[in-house]
């Protein structure tokens, strides 16, 4: 399993309707929290002052964890063809930082993430 710095990419749907993202090879998917009506505390900003600014949206909200054991490939090259995907699904990339912008250990326990053991983030 790849560990990598802690990620996070923020979007917004420009049309409605599920996304289907082509995966690396060899992904499988580990939780599936369905897709409901909900509401999510988006990220917007690093964490300050040991807080993570966010923005309340609501609507349809999906939860996965997908595993990906390719120890040859970096944390860019896993995620640059998913935020290609997603640009050109008109999705609008919100906030996007890494580890030591975000605010690390503040940022990960600022946020929502599907619990262990189906998600684990090395910080």
């Amino acid at each position: 399993m790849i560990r990598a710095a802690a990620f996070v990419l923020a979007i917004t749907a420009g049309s409605a309707g599920a996304l289907e993202l082509t995966l690396p090879a060899g992904a499988r998917l580990v939780a599936d929290r369905g897709g409901v009506i909900d509401s999510y505390e988006l990220p917007i900003d690093g964490a300050v002052d040991r807080v993570v600014p966010t923005r309340r949206i609501e609507g349809m909200v999906e939860r996965q964890s997908w595993r990906v054991d390719r120890a040859s490939l970096t944390t860019l090259q896993l995620l640059a063809p998913l935020r290609t995907q997603l640009d050109a699904a008109g999705y609008q990339t919100i906030h996007e930082c890494e580890a030591a912008t975000c605010g690390g250990f503040d940022f990960r326990f600022g946020i929502e993430v599907i619990p262990s053991p189906d998600m684990y983030v090395d910080i």
